[in-house]
């Protein structure tokens, strides 16, 4: 895929909504990190949204429970890949740890977390292109 764009120049999305229990985390992992790579993003950069989205998904599930959806909305453009993740229903998030806090800095250009509706916002920026 050399463009994100759609016919009407706007971003491809995919959603994927998971129950909030720990073992998903995995599927969160590798569906944005495949759409990660079909968008060109390098190893690299694959990678760092790999880890973000796993941190996200454990944030976001804690505590975990059948009764918690988790949903990860991605957005596709040519230079970036922004993923707005949520649970459901939508409670304040517990206290984050600093660590998870650094994690998402270290490896994301932006993460924005909004801990009283229980969302996080990440924005990750293609610095190589492997296509």
């Amino acid at each position: 895929m050399t463009t994100a764009a759609s016919s009407t120049d706007e971003p491809l999305q995919i959603c994927l909504t998971l129950p909030g229990l720990v073992e998903n985390a995995r599927v969160a992992r590798q569906a944005m990190s495949g759409v990660a790579t079909r968008n060109g993003l390098s190893d690299s950069d694959v990678e760092d949204l790999r880890i973000a989205v796993g941190e996200t998904f454990a944030v976001l599930a804690h505590p975990p429970t059948t009764a918690t959806r988790i949903r990860f909305l991605c957005r596709l453009q040519d230079d970036q890949i922004e993923i707005h993740a949520e649970r459901k229903p939508s409670r304040p998030l517990d206290v984050i740890a600093p660590i998870s806090v650094a994690i998402l800095e270290g490896v994301v250009d932006e993460a924005r977390i909004d801990h009283a509706n229980g969302r996080i916002e990440l924005v990750k920026r293609a610095h190589n292109r492997s296509i």
